[in-house]
């Protein structure tokens, strides 16, 4: 026989005589166990149930849950989500509105009249200018021929 043989036997043994080796020592087997044996497993599972929140002890408080919807609206109000997430287009469009009558009330923006006259100041001050430069140039081109005559006249 082979190695490997050997030992399939010798486990396939072990398991066939375990059964009657607990009923010979007294021990309860699967299909006859004590009161105490049942209630003790029940105790460990309702344990191990709080332990991990299951069963029964699943669900959070009312408390729990109102401290985590206090939590959320206050993320909400901080991230501008929800119902704090600002204007609907409605509420733009009626603020938009009625900035534009009050601007048309109190002429103001695009209502605003012109002030003042309508006369062209820019314009007149730019000619004014242009034209002192051109005098300046005259006289100075004047005085250049003047100099220049008396020179050649000596």
């Amino acid at each position: 026989m082979s190695r490997s043989s050997t030992s399939l036997v010798l486990v396939v043994v072990a398991l066939l005589t375990a059964p009657l080796a607990g009923a010979a020592n007294g021990a309860p087997t699967d299909s006859g166990s004590s009161k105490q044996a049942i209630r003790a497993l029940m105790l460990r599972g309702q344990a191990l149930n709080q332990t991990y929140h299951l069963g029964a002890y699943a669900g959070p408080s009312k408390e729990a849950i109102r401290a985590l919807t206090l939590r959320g609206q206050a993320l909400n109000q901080t991230h501008h989500l929800g119902q704090y997430a600002g204007p609907s287009k409605e509420a733009i469009r009626a603020l938009t509105l009625r900035g534009r009558a009050l601007n048309r009330t109190y002429h103001l923006g695009e209502d605003a009249g012109r002030t003042g006259s309508s006369f062209p100041w820019r314009t007149a001050a730019f000619a004014a200018v242009a034209t002192f430069g051109v005098i300046l140039a005259a006289f100075a081109g004047t005085v250049g021929v003047r100099r220049r005559r008396a020179v050649i006249a000596v």
